[in-house]
């Protein structure tokens, strides 16, 4: 098996023959069903652990301040992760809690883009290789992912390795 290093510099071959060609299309291939399989399951377990962290937030509010608990059901996915840091700084319980909601936060942060990529963009397979190009022509999503318009003519394209993912998702469903 290629070492981390070795596939990225492929994959960074690859993204630069694909920036080169008006054909690049022509160089990807349709994902196989388990790629398919694999995308509905990386979703699926973030979409569980954003429940589980909405309903530790509202949890943690009412035992801290008697709020409410529909508060985290009105926040987009970059607050949930605020307040989830909000809610492990206020905690005034045993400290492996609040150590424990900021892990969960920090994995939850690690992984929403991948889940975005995953859910928001197109999905090609890298011919030969376990990884994935995601692709959008939506002008806003190009800006959230690097700071940078594409062109008219353009999509903007990222590469994702699916072992490394893989791993990450099983850090993903511990929370």
């Amino acid at each position: 098996m290629r070492s981390f290093d070795e596939r990225f510099e492929y994959l960074q071959r690859f993204a630069s023959g694909l920036t080169s060609d008006p054909n690049w299309l022509k160089k990807t291939e349709l994902p196989r069903d388990s790629d398919f399989a694999f995308i509905g399951k990386f979703i699926h377990v973030y979409c569980s652990a954003d429940l589980n962290a909405r309903a530790t937030i509202n949890a943690m509010r009412f035992i801290t301040n008697a709020d409410v608990a529909a508060f985290a059901g009105s926040l987009n996915d970059t607050d949930v992760i605020l307040h989830l840091n909000i809610c492990a700084s206020e905690w005034t319980g045993a400290p492996h809690i609040a150590q424990g909601v900021r892990k969960a936060s920090s994995t939850h942060e690690m992984h929403r883009i991948h889940r975005h990529g995953l859910a928001h963009w197109v999905v090609r397979k890298v011919p030969g290789r376990d990884a994935l190009v995601i692709l959008t022509k939506n002008a806003k999503e190009a800006i959230r992912r690097d700071n940078s318009a594409q062109d008219r003519d353009e999509a903007k394209f990222g590469i994702m390795q699916l072992d490394p993912l893989r791993q990450e998702l099983d850090k993903l469903m511990g929370h």
